[in-house]
């Protein structure tokens, strides 16, 4: 949605956001709302179960079959492979032992 709402800042740099994007984003009294510099602008992100849920969905499957998550899941693998050694290893240390 390509909508755009024009606000103005008191003389402290206060702005009110509209009632509909407080809405839409489940904005309420004391919600955080982070604030990134992007190439000039202003993104406002709130921290919000609506607005989180919106990124995941956008992100879903964004990396999937990239060098990136490729590598990842690799490391992961060889992880999870040497956690189960080790466990062996304790098991067979202890059964030793008694």
């Amino acid at each position: 949605m390509d909508e755009r709402f024009e606000v103005s800042a008191t003389g402290k740099g206060q702005i009110v956001l509209p009632a509909a994007l407080r809405q839409r984003y489940g904005i309420k009294k004391g919600t955080k709302i982070l604030i990134f510099d992007f190439n000039g602008q202003l993104v406002f992100a709130p921290q919000t179960l609506p607005h989180l849920k919106n990124v995941l969905k956008r992100l879903r499957g964004a990396y999937k079959g990239t060098g990136l998550m490729k590598a990842f899941m690799e490391e992961r693998a060889w992880e999870k492979e040497k956690e189960e050694k080790d466990i062996e290893e304790w098991k067979t240390k202890k059964t030793t032992r008694v």
